[in-house]
């Protein structure tokens, strides 16, 4: 009984270890793309929007960190070739919980199609948002 008791124990405190290492492991959370700084939220714009912005929420990433963000047109039906790498913007985090990544629309506007915005904590991977562009 008591055997059984501390292997309980013991199973219960490795879940709590792991618990507490991912709930202090630096993430993004509410990743929106929109057409200004505090503009309509989309998944989708027009070929003509001036600029893009991705808003993040900043969760346990210390003040100092690096983020960067590699926008990507994936399919724009030959306009650009696939997975073409338009841009990439780096931030380096301050005490604000919000990162906001700004681009200028390319100087024939957006090709139509399929983009992917790669975000990046501290050189490593975290997150992918899609989102596409329409001709108006």
């Amino acid at each position: 009984m008591i055997h059984r008791a501390l292997t309980i124990l013991t199973a219960g405190f490795a879940l709590l270890l792991c618990a507490v290492a991912v709930a202090g492991t630096p993430h993004l959370d509410g990743l929106a793309v929109s057409d200004s700084e505090s503009g309509r939220i989309s998944d989708s714009f027009a070929s003509d929007t001036p600029r893009l912005f991705l808003h993040a929420s900043l969760i346990d990433v210390p003040s100092g960190s690096h983020l960067s963000s590699v926008w990507i047109a994936t399919d724009t039906n030959g306009v650009a070739p696939p997975n073409f790498k338009l841009r990439t913007v780096e931030l380096t985090t301050d005490t604000n919980d919000v990162a906001t990544f700004a681009v200028n629309k390319p100087a024939d506007g957006w090709p139509a199609g399929s983009y992917i915005v790669d975000l990046f904590i501290n050189g490593t991977a975290s997150y992918k948002v899609r989102f596409t562009v329409q001709d108006r």
